[in-house]
C-alpha cells in the first residue's frame, strides 16, 4: 500500500518532510478521517524541520 514500509500514523507523519512522499502520506492521513486529523496536527510540533513544513 503506498509503496511505505510502514502505515501507521506516526509513520505516515514522519513521511511529510520526504518531499516524494508527503503527497501521498497527507492524502491517506486526509482519507482516514477525523480521527487522523490529530496525527496531521501532531506533525506541526514534529522535531524535523522538513516535516514541519510539509504540513504547510
Amino acid at each position: 500500500m503506498l509503496g511505505f514500509v510502514r502505515t501507521d500514523n506516526e509513520a505516515l507523519v514522519s513521511c511529510l518532510g520526504d518531499p516524494q512522499r508527503a503527497v501521498a502520506a497527507y492524502h491517506e492521513l486526509l482519507r482516514r478521517g477525523q480521527g487522523e486529523l490529530s496525527a496531521i496536527r501532531s506533525g506541526l510540533y514534529h522535531a524535523n524541520p522538513a516535516v514541519r513544513e510539509g504540513e504547510i
